[in-house]
């Protein structure tokens, strides 16, 4: 079994790479780190653990760059720039995971929508449980927040190919996950067991095509 963790990062939050990393490095085994639009590498990146990635340009779905080149056993993490992980987040989601025989994706952060013939459901219709809030017990999502979870390897199949449209790795990842019978939990915590780092004005994950959003909703769940 290996801890395989996998980061975008852009150059606007450098800084916030000598908050996260540290962590991540006390519990992978593995950290892939895409950077997004950098010209030099980040000095905190040179560790035997990490292997870098470099991308002009990209959006959300390149932290599943290197999802099929990991073995089956492996737990896959997919993590965020601008968030503190707590030392003890492998073990407590590899606890939750291993509640559903690794057959499901639990996460932190999540949306559940109200699906409706509508149009724009990503903003008219969802309700986002953030992951700074307190979250009493383990609850079944519809949409994860990919930035906070985790998928065991052997079970999921994630291929980059996939994702048509850049950006739109939360709406993609529930749409697969739902055609392969595959539930999504988010996990009983506290809150700000994970901690908001700045985006410092600057988004990775910016676009909202609308219609395609609906598009993929629609398609996993009507």
């Amino acid at each position: 079994m290996k801890k395989v963790f996998s980061l975008n990062t852009i150059k606007e939050r450098e800084k916030n790479l000598s908050l996260v990393i540290p962590n991540i490095l006390e519990q992978a085994d593995v950290l892939y780190v895409n950077l997004i639009g950098h010209v030099d590498i980040p000095k905190i990146l040179n560790n035997d653990k990490i292997i870098i990635n470099s991308f002009k340009g990209g959006g959300s779905e390149y932290r599943f760059y290197n999802y099929n080149d990991c073995e089956d056993d492996s737990y896959f993490f997919t993590i965020d720039d601008d968030i503190v992980y707590p030392l003890d987040y492998s073990d407590v989601l590899i606890k939750n995971m291993k509640l559903y025989n690794n057959k499901a994706v639990c996460c932190v952060h999540f949306s559940i929508i109200k699906m409706d013939n509508g149009y724009n459901l990503y903003n008219r219709c969802r309700m986002i449980y953030n992951f700074k809030k307190k979250l009493n017990e383990n609850t079944k999502a519809m949409v994860p927040g990919v930035g906070t979870s985790c998928f065991y390897k052997g079970n999921v199949k994630i291929n980059l190919s996939d994702f048509k449209v850049p950006n739109m790795s939360d709406p993609y990842i529930a749409n697969f996950l739902k055609k392969q019978n595959i539930d999504i939990y988010a996990i009983k915590r506290e809150e700000l067991w994970m901690k908001p780092l700045p985006d410092y004005g600057k988004k990775i994950y910016g676009n909202h095509p609308n219609e395609e959003i609906d598009k993929v909703l629609k398609d996993a769940f009507l």
